[in-house]
């Protein structure tokens, strides 16, 4: 899950009127404990980018030639969809599997199995345009 953290700590020196909620966005009080449970580790599980078919030709052509370009290793596979998802895990990767490392926008998801190549249940994934 990608998140924007507004805050560090909770403003302890801001008002207590009604309309001062500010004070609460943060994710530690002034004494440095936690507000909430949270854990910055990277994910322990293994995970793989793989190309998402639905979106057509020209989103996944743009973000392979993007991935090949910047470090991605890029071969010839059978078809473009095989040679995407390649690319776009090679690049995931690469980025230490960061969740904005495959995204490529839309043209690629996060998986938690491996994919078993270019004829598998993923490459018929249906997406919401």
């Amino acid at each position: 899950m990608d998140v924007c953290i507004f805050a560090l700590f909770n403003k302890n020196q801001k008002g207590f009127g009604p309309d001062d909620v500010e004070q609460h966005f943060g994710l530690f009080y002034p004494s440095m404990q936690k507000v909430y449970p949270f854990d910055f580790s990277p994910p322990t599980a293994e995970s793989w980018c793989v190309a998402n078919a639905p979106v057509g030709d020209a989103r996944p052509q743009a973000a392979l030639d993007y991935a090949c370009g910047h470090g991605a290793a890029c071969f010839e596979p059978n078809t473009m969809l095989a040679h995407a998802t390649d690319a776009f895990n090679s690049y995931y990767q690469r980025n230490g599997r960061a969740s904005g490392a495959c995204d490529f926008n839309g043209a690629a998801y996060i998986v938690y199995r491996e994919p078993a190549g270019e004829t598998d249940e993923y490459s018929t994934r249906i997406i919401s345009a």
